[in-house]
């Protein structure tokens, strides 16, 4: 059984993944101010949603919170319970061959949690990789896929809320004229695909029309 780690008391799959989204969403505040100052305020204000979201489930099980607030961020216990430890004082005075039996009970459930959280992580580090070296509008899809067919959901709603996110994250790159259809590798090797073509095409026509 994994182990919690000291003083935050997450698991190493939980923490890993955690910091992982710190580091991203400090990345994307960084590299935000390339952009002008419209362009810039999306990537900026989602880095800044990431950060204070991950940084308060980073510290959710230290004592900085009351019980009802920590039990109100914990409320999917599918997902982040905290299955070694109580809160709260109500029950002190159980027998420890009991506190034993409920540990058991709980072992199966805690794994899956550090596994989950692992994963995530993993597919999430992969995903900022390639997407840096070859455009995170390529590689949205592929990652919202796999994320979505490891959590059982289905080839159908899987391939929709793919095709969805890709839509939306494509109208994002417009609207704001961001670039997230070419990468480090492409612009390197000055690899053009033709949807990359299509995609600058289009913004052109958007943002910079000739005039007759």
């Amino acid at each position: 059984m994994a182990k919690q780690l000291p003083v935050l008391r997450l698991y190493p799959g939980e923490f890993g993944l955690l910091a992982l989204l710190i580091i991203v969403s400090g990345y994307m505040w960084y590299g935000s101010y390339q952009y002008d100052a419209y362009a810039g305020s999306f990537p900026r204000t989602m880095a800044v949603i990431v950060l204070a979201m991950s940084s308060v489930l980073l510290v959710r099980r230290m004592s900085i919170f009351p019980d009802r607030i920590r039990n109100i961020i914990e409320s999917d216990a599918d997902t982040f319970t905290d299955v070694e430890e109580t809160f709260g004082d109500d029950e002190a005075d159980e027998t420890e061959s009991e506190e034993r039996g409920e540990r058991q009970e709980q072992e199966p459930n805690v794994t899956s949690v550090n596994r989950k959280a692992t994963f995530l992580g993993l597919i999430t580090g992969l995903y900022m990789l390639v997407g840096y070296l070859v455009g995170l509008l390529w590689i949205t899809p592929f990652y919202v896929l796999a994320y979505l067919r490891y959590t059982k959901q289905s080839w159908a709603v899987s391939l929709g809320i793919a095709v969805a996110v890709t839509v939306v994250t494509y109208g994002m790159m417009v609207f704001f004229n961001i670039r997230l259809e070419t990468g480090w590798l492409l612009e390197t090797y000055q690899i053009e695909v033709p949807l990359t073509i299509l995609a600058e095409s289009i913004a052109a026509e958007l943002f910079h029309p000739e005039v007759n």
